[in-house]
């Protein structure tokens, strides 16, 4: 990244400090438990582009689900390159 040196993430650090600046518990699974997360089975015609520069690609999906559902990595892709220029 061009602004930001590589950080991993870590949850429990995470957690931690969104509680003390906020007062907020995280909740690790919240977004695919409330949005149904990995049942898109019944999807068609549905195509998932990652970009292995973008921080958040691991939680996009990352291997094709059928014939119709498929999922292409974009080695160089970074998160809204568009915004940079």
């Amino acid at each position: 990244d061009m602004f930001w040196p590589p950080n991993a993430y870590n949850f429990s650090t995470s957690s931690y400090w969104c509680w003390a600046q906020f007062g907020v518990e995280q909740k690790r699974d919240w977004a695919r438990v409330n949005w149904g997360g990995t049942r898109i089975g019944s999807l068609t015609n549905v195509v998932f582009s990652n970009g292995l520069l973008d921080p958040w690609y691991t939680g996009g999906v990352l291997r094709d689900l059928g014939p119709s559902v498929v999922s292409v990595i974009i080695e160089s892709g970074p998160h809204h390159i568009d915004l940079f220029f």
